[in-house]
């Protein structure tokens, strides 16, 4: 499995510091039946799942959670296990998190000395008829920040790794401009940044739902308001690769003594388990 990073795109800085996120068409390219391989030998480890590769990857993943699911729970315990370790471990994915492109679209989003804040995440997102990632997957109302902890600046790189379905895909909605006004305090004993729409009423941000093709990327503050948004009727799974960068110069950071919060896919601490660390 190997991602190709396109290096043609134009940044559009302004638009950029202006509306929190920018969206990069054609950011990437890779062979779905690879990538398909590449979790079938992942999840091969714990069962034989007899599934075709040749097909799209959100089909794929379906046929694989239903398969899981159908057994026993100690079967869906290994299926998270691996999904939380060896899965997130494709060298293919550091690889692009390391890419020289990519520090150079940092730079120019502000990012002066970028970090990886957390390692790279291949996150699978369930259909409407899986059940067995429960809440590591599909996101409330938040913004990054509060689990990431980093530099003011830190931003994330969204790329789904399927093609979007009005009819029969999940997406993310964001509201423009809503990094703007700093970090909004989280719900305490809830989604682990989760922020209710009652702190975040009054606020006047006019929601965009994206709209992607596999390959895209959304390059989008960790600040930022957002949400995953989901079709009315039976949707399938989603893959996406998320990457996460902080920036070394951030006078924010060093106030904090460079607090590092997420171990993989897991957050440490809350915001509200720090009393002494400094908010954007």
């Amino acid at each position: 499995m190997k991602f190709q990073l396109l290096d043609n795109h134009e940044i559009l800085t302004e638009s950029y510091k202006e509306n929190g996120f920018i969206h990069l068409k054609k950011f990437i390219n890779f062979n779905e039946i690879d990538l398909n391989q590449y979790v079938l030998n992942c999840f091969n480890l714990i069962d034989d799942f007899s599934i075709e590769t040749n097909k799209d990857t959100s089909s794929f993943l379906s046929e694989l959670l239903i398969q899981i699911q159908n057994k026993d729970k100690g079967k869906w315990q290994e299926f998270k296990d691996i999904y939380l370790g060896i899965f997130q471990r494709s060298m293919a994915i550091y690889e692009l998190a390391s890419n020289t492109v990519i520090k150079t679209i940092l730079n120019k989003v502000g990012i002066k000395k970028p970090y990886l804040c957390s390692d790279p995440l291949l996150m699978i997102n369930e259909g409407s008829d899986h059940t067995i990632l429960g809440n590591l997957t599909n996101s409330p109302l938040h913004q990054d920040w509060a689990s990431m902890q980093s530099s003011q600046n830190s931003v994330i790189l969204w790329i789904p790794l399927v093609d979007m379905c009005p009819e029969s895909s999940s997406s993310m909605r964001v509201w423009p401009k809503s990094h703007l006004h700093g970090l909004i305090t989280p719900k305490d004993n809830k989604w682990f940044s989760e922020i209710t729409d009652d702190n975040f009423l009054g606020q006047e941000h006019n929601p965009i739902d994206i709209e992607y093709d596999k390959g895209d990327c959304i390059l989008f503050s960790s600040l930022l308001v957002h949400k995953t948004i989901f079709p009315k009727r039976n949707y399938l799974p989603r893959l996406t690769i998320q990457l996460r960068y902080g920036d070394l110069s951030c006078g924010l950071l060093k106030r904090n003594k460079g607090v590092f919060n997420y171990m993989h896919c897991f957050p440490n601490k809350r915001i509200s388990e720090r009393p002494n660390l400094e908010l954007p």
